[in-house]
């Protein structure tokens, strides 16, 4: 029997055919499962459905939870509009907020006061934001008396009490951005963009306000709509989003050239040609040059790691430069690298590296591997040949493991507040700041609690009053250890909470 579908969007017919070949098409590119989701949500006699799901993804746990989006966005009737004849501002005055249109750049950084460092919009730094986006702030009255919580949620008082409305001019693309900004997932996404989870009827005032089509539905976490398109992205930074080899940015979804091309966090890297494309404006001049030196003009090889298969291996002219996951770079090692000063900087360019490698380094500059300059995952620092560390190295980091075996002396604050080392390696170390310091900052590991062994022998001679104080610390964890066990000798070998 020939049958024919109504499809809902654009008053299209599908035949039986156009749907099993929809599902064909869904399977090859995301996989059976991601593709069943589909077919049994009924989105299948939707037009173009392969093309709006192109950059979904393939988990079937994200397809559900983009079904009921997608549904109201193609399958919407009147009655789902929470309708309303008040202005956007009307509505948002109704829920306890003071908001305006911004035209001007001045008014777009008007609300920075209210952000701390470090959790500031992408937008302040985005001169032409107001001019390629319909954009309205909003502020909570009474916000300057509203305290962030020590537990951090999108939507908590806090988050909510300053926000951006934002609607790109091209498309139906909305983001309602966070006070906490990058302090908490997706805050870029407050409220599910869904401007009726503010106050019913903010969807619909918005769309006749500015002439938008925007979808009063939540979307789903890590999806964005570009277009007419989904994307499933991992990570937002400075208005792009970033997946599975392809980044949004206002324009529009891009996809890299699996063939020769690499997404390594902000980066895409053309292995043919060795050059480095920067997707956003973090990675500093001299830093990206120097980076990028590394690439340019070589011969770049990509294999699987053999000990796992799920990372690739980049070397250069035959020689191991990194280790990748996905589109991470999780282990760095720059052989060659004599300077730092030449130009190394790690100001929020690696995600989620976890091991840096620097075998050719004897000198290492102040506040080099600071919390602010590296990655937030960075557990493994080997530095062979460095002699000198300078101030504040490994400041406020979690690292679990230091080599560092020629290290002679550091300065101040180097490894304070750095609570996961546990092995301390250091046989050559015999000062720690100068000798005109307070003593109180001429200690290493300030604040650490979990220090298992120290071996800094040479410190016994030169600092013994540091070296007593290291080794109290190891030996009151070891302490705790033998009770631990003991405990569990207890419980027939069950852990125990051990304080």
């Amino acid at each position: 029997m020939f049958l024919v579908y109504y499809c809902h969007h654009k008053g299209l017919i599908l035949t039986d055919e156009d749907i099993n070949y929809n599902y064909k098409q869904l399977k090859r590119h995301h996989g059976e499962a991601f593709a069943r989701v589909m077919r049994d949500a009924g989105l299948l006699n939707i037009h173009n459905i392969v093309h709006i799901l192109e950059f979904a993804g393939n988990n079937p746990d994200d397809a559900q939870n983009l079904v009921k989006y997608i549904q109201t966005r193609y399958n919407r009737s009147p009655k789902i509009k929470a309708l309303t004849e008040k202005t956007p501002f009307e509505l948002l005055d109704e829920a306890g907020y003071d908001a305006f249109l911004v035209e001007t750049l001045e008014q777009q950084n008007s609300i920075k006061k209210y952000f701390r460092p470090h959790e500031e919009l992408c937008t302040f730094d985005d001169p032409s934001r107001y001019k390629t986006h319909y954009m309205i702030h909003a502020v909570k009255r009474g916000a300057d008396k509203i305290k962030p919580s020590t537990k951090p949620q999108r939507q908590d008082e806090y988050g909510t009490s300053v926000i951006s409305i934002q609607i790109s001019k091209v498309d139906n693309h909305i983001s309602i951005k966070n006070r906490y900004n990058h302090s908490v997932s997706c805050c870029d996404a407050t409220f599910s963009n869904n401007p009726d989870n503010i106050i019913p009827g903010l969807t619909h005032a918005l769309n006749k306000y500015f002439g938008k089509d925007i979808c009063a539905a939540d979307m789903p976490e890590h999806f964005i709509e570009r277009q007419g398109q989904f994307m499933w992205y991992e990570y937002e930074i400075e208005g792009k989003h970033f997946g599975h080899d392809c980044y949004a940015t206002h324009e529009g979804i891009h996809r890299i050239n699996k063939d020769h091309q690499m997404l390594l966090d902000c980066m895409i890297l053309d292995t043919k040609t060795g050059e480095i494309t920067r997707l956003y404006n973090f990675f500093g001049d001299e830093h990206f040059k120097f980076f990028e030196s590394f690439f340019k003009g070589k011969k770049i090889q990509v294999t699987t790691n053999p000990q796992n298969k799920t990372q690739q291996l980049i070397s250069v002219d035959n020689k191991h430069i990194a280790t990748v996951a996905g589109n991470y770079i999780i282990e760095l090692t720059l052989p060659g690298l004599h300077d730092l000063d030449d130009g190394i900087g790690f100001e929020c360019i690696f995600f989620k590296l976890q091991e840096i490698n620097l075998p050719d380094i004897e000198e290492i500059p102040g506040g080099f591997f600071s919390k602010c300059q590296s990655s937030s995952t960075l557990k493994v620092v080997n530095i062979p040949k460095a002699r000198i560390i300078d101030n504040s190295f490994l400041f406020d980091c979690d690292i679990t493991t230091l080599n560092a075996p020629m290290v002679e002396e550091v300065g101040v604050q180097v490894l304070w507040y750095n609570n996961s080392l546990e092995y301390l390696y250091m046989p050559m170390l015999q000062r720690i700041g100068d000798d005109r310091e307070d003593s109180y900052f001429r200690q290493i590991l300030h604040a650490n609690k979990v220090l298992k062994s120290a071996y800094v022998p040479k410190l016994q001679l030169t600092m013994p009053e540091e070296y007593a104080r290291l080794q109290a610390i190891v030996a009151q964890n070891n302490v705790q250890n033998i009770k631990c066990a003991q405990q569990m000798a207890m419980n027939n070998g069950i852990s125990v909470a051990c304080k």
